[in-house]
């Protein structure tokens, strides 16, 4: 028995996915490959226009974190090429397009706008190389949850205490 959601699942919204039978719950959950953003294309074919457009990522907000607007103005191709992935590229968005982005769209792209970056701070963060940064996005196996260890050992403590997820304290106790 597959459990309740709250939220979208692969954009599908919740109360579309809970009206499915468990089998096409199970078919979305697994993903496919020749459907739509790994929803089965006979499944996303009965989706309404906007429920649709909530799976391909093109509602307001950011598609892959490309401001809609910059998105909308790309080509067809560029598009698909983006919605489909690139694992080549820059979290699925390929490089190319990727290269003709703003500093500000870039950093919506990697998620580095406001807040940490895999749990290091932003301010941190921007210090880093260009190399360090890709090292830190693309994760290092042999790291502390991905960060290069040259990296994290060079962290305040509290720096590595967000890395490696440990709240300040809890329930009132101090870490």
């Amino acid at each position: 028995v597959l459990g309740t959601t709250d939220g979208p699942v692969k954009g599908i919204p919740a109360k579309v996915f809970e009206a499915l039978s468990d089998k096409e719950k199970a078919r979305i959950l697994m993903g496919d490959p020749q459907g739509v953003n790994g929803v089965p294309r006979d499944i996303y074919d009965k989706l309404s226009d906007t429920d649709k457009k909530s799976v391909l990522g093109t509602t307001d907000g950011p598609v892959k974190g490309i401001p809609a607007k910059v998105f909308e103005a790309l080509s067809d191709k560029e598009k698909a090429r983006i919605l489909m992935g690139d694992p080549q590229g820059v979290n699925g968005v390929p490089r190319d397009i990727y290269d003709k982005l703003s500093d500000t769209d870039k950093k919506s792209v990697l998620g580095t706008t406001d807040g940490p970056v895999k749990g290091i701070p932003a301010k941190v963060f921007e210090t880093l190389s260009d190399k360090e940064k890709e090292r830190v996005l693309l994760g290092d196996p042999q790291g502390v949850n991905g960060i290069p260890m040259s990296i994290y050992d060079n962290l305040s403590d509290a720096d590595k205490k967000s890395v490696l997820g440990l709240a300040k304290d809890v329930k009132g106790i101090p870490m």
